[in-house]
């Protein structure tokens, strides 16, 4: 496990409010966090995030009092029609081959299967278009066959980042939002 660094926790612990805005700008480059206080904000860069920080950074920002959760980074076009300039996530699919929500399971990571029914929350004013998010299994590049799987099943956005964040912010109890800017 790669456990989130005190210095980040100790960042945490001093940040007010109900609500942070997390924003994933992926990169070539190792992990580098920074945070603002006012208004609340969690900038993350890097190419691999540790897996187990999409559960540890909710739980924590949980653990202080902090319950809303948006989410922005980039998710993948899959589209014909030129992208929208931005995308709020309504919901995901992950089909993944091996599935994996199988084993035993392992207690000290909590509730092995959590329900996902309404994990997303969205501004019902908002003027951007909602989309299912396709949760691919990497940052590669998606195989024709994924990309029409993808595409059968309704989704236009596809992200390999954006579905643990929701889960890590169901488990923690939280309200979890996604924007998304759509790439080509």
């Amino acid at each position: 496990m790669n456990q989130i660094p005190e210095k980040l926790l100790s960042q945490i612990s001093q940040l007010g409010g109900d609500t942070v805005s997390i924003i994933l700008r992926p990169s070539d480059g190792d992990i580098d966090i920074s945070l603002s206080h006012d208004p609340p904000v969690i900038e993350i860069s890097g190419r691999e995030i540790p897996e187990d920080w999409y559960i540890s950074i909710p739980q924590s920002l949980s653990n202080k009092g902090i319950q809303n959760i948006k989410l922005s980074g980039p998710a993948k076009w899959l589209g014909d029609d030129p992208a929208p300039r931005e995308a709020v996530i309504s919901d995901h699919i992950a089909c993944h081959v091996p599935s994996p929500l199988t084993g035993s399971g392992n207690a000290r990571f909590g509730q092995a299967f959590i329900d996902m029914r309404g994990a997303y929350t969205f501004d019902a004013n908002s003027s951007s278009d909602r989309y299912i998010l396709w949760h691919t299994v990497s940052d590669g590049e998606m195989g024709d066959e994924e990309r029409a799987i993808a595409r059968s099943a309704g989704c236009l956005l596809a992200s390999h980042i954006i579905a643990p964040w929701a889960i890590g912010a169901r488990a923690a109890g939280s309200t979890f939002s996604a924007v998304v800017i759509p790439v080509t």
